[in-house]
């Protein structure tokens, strides 16, 4: 669509919508560091943006970020299932090696391990079949998700 605009005793057309010849990069605001140092941890270990908040929010449920709690390291795995495994640091209470061991387990089998659907919104029970559903909610879903809207930091686009 073209527009008449008069200008110096005479009309001229003016196309209202310049086309553009060249398109640079768009603009992308990139979330700021997070300076959480369980965040990092995570981050080190491999997990980024949706999944780095949705892996904060598991160890938090698990071990409120505290790796000397329980026997399972900040992430709360299993000896009885993950011992002698290829899973299985050789230091579970040791932070890295657990986020590590806890990553790798992501990559094979997702969030379920800890109950969560891979997107991270939803209760993947399968594992707690054991469990009513009263109990799953309580244990699984509400303090994950508790926690999921404190995380410390921004997740970027």
């Amino acid at each position: 669509m073209l527009l008449m605009i008069e200008a110096l005793g005479g009309y001229i057309a003016v196309d209202p919508l310049p086309r553009v010849e060249h398109v640079s990069r768009a603009y992308v605001r990139e979330a700021p560091p997070c300076r959480d140092w369980l965040a990092g941890l995570l981050a080190r270990a491999g997990w980024t943006g949706a999944d780095n908040k949705t892996a904060w929010s598991i160890v938090m449920r698990e071990s409120n970020g505290r790796p000397e709690v329980g026997t399972g390291g900040l992430f709360q795995l299993k000896a009885s299932v993950w011992a002698g495994t290829d899973i299985w640091p050789a230091d579970i209470s040791n932070p890295d090696q657990n986020a590590a061991a806890a990553f790798k387990l992501w990559q094979r089998s997702g969030w379920r391990p800890w109950g969560i659907t891979q997107s991270g919104n939803g209760i993947d029970a399968r594992d707690y079949s054991g469990w009513d559903a009263a109990t799953q909610w309580a244990w699984i879903w509400q303090p994950f998700a508790t926690w999921r809207a404190h995380y410390p930091c921004e997740v970027g686009p």
